[in-house]
């Protein structure tokens, strides 16, 4: 996720224009997960789809880097221990149904959001990326006060 894309708003929130694919697939398997566990049916099983191999990857390796990926590893092996759930990577655009639908409401909600007359929502970001988005803050503010 490119760290450009973070900024500083005046109340001294993170937030985010763009905030990059894995992020994103990341967020929405961790919701995912979060439905299943409160409003789902334990007995069945279920099976998760992404598109991001890195997401799969992630979520299946055994060190998080990130908090966000962490907190979504433990939200699974949480799952895990009520009911069967699977997460499996899937070619993007291959046909798949699922697939076309979930990046067609991925567009629909980009699109939304850029409606609205607030700021992007704001995210969870790893501490990397907030020390960026600092040091740029500090730099743009430093030179608009000697230019």
């Amino acid at each position: 996720m490119a760290c450009d894309d973070i900024y500083i708003i005046d109340d001294g929130y993170l937030s985010a224009k763009e905030i990059g694919i894995h992020r994103a697939e990341i967020l929405v398997i961790k919701e995912a997960l979060s439905w299943i566990k409160q409003e789902g049916d334990l007995d069945r099983s279920y099976l998760i789809c992404s598109d991001s191999k890195g997401v799969v990857q992630s979520l299946t390796g055994s060190k998080a880097r990130d908090q966000t990926i962490w907190e979504t590893m433990s939200a699974l092996k949480e799952l895990r221990d009520l009911t069967q759930i699977n997460i499996k990577w899937v070619k993007a655009h291959d046909g798949i149904i699922g697939n076309i639908l979930a990046d067609a409401l991925a567009r629909k909600g980009a699109e939304e959001a850029s409606k609205l007359a607030f700021s992007t929502p704001y995210i969870p970001i790893c501490n990397k990326q907030m020390k960026k988005a600092i040091d740029k803050f500090i730099v743009e503010k430093w030179q608009t006060r000697w230019d």
